[in-house]
């Protein structure tokens, strides 16, 4: 089993890398950000190296106000902390890279699949014995 460390130097967070970049954009140094976040500045500086996972949504939210962030750009990091989470989770829980990258692709696509592609994909995740035997 891999530890949190190790999942995130695998797979770069683009969490981390929003967060550092944003701050670097605006030249805030890690101090600033971290005390209008309420966070510590080795934590801030640990998910910005992606040594530690995203942070939950209540922090991702404030970091989104200390950066000074749009509407749409703190969704977007609320997006990429939610994904880094779950990547994390996955590889955490014993499931194969090829596997995670699926649900991420699936995840990413979900809202433009057809009725027919979300049929068939219901029909994969729930084999029946014709499905079994085609997949052999």
């Amino acid at each position: 089993m891999r530890s949190t460390s190790e999942v995130e130097k695998k797979f770069p967070s683009s969490f981390a890398t929003r967060l550092r970049d944003r701050r670097r954009t605006l030249r805030l140094g890690l101090k600033a950000v971290a005390c209008d976040a309420g966070l510590s500045i080795s934590y801030l500086q640990q998910m910005e190296a992606g040594s530690k996972p995203a942070p939950p949504q209540a922090v991702v939210e404030r970091l989104a106000i200390a950066l000074r962030l749009s509407d749409g750009d703190a969704i977007q990091l609320a997006r990429a902390a939610e994904s880094a989470r779950r990547r994390a989770h996955l590889e955490l829980s014993g499931v194969s890279d090829q596997a995670v990258e699926v649900v991420e692709k699936l995840l990413a696509t979900l809202d433009t699949l057809t009725d027919n592609q979300l049929e068939i994909l219901s029909l994969v995740l729930e084999p029946s014995r014709e499905v079994q035997a085609m997949t052999r």
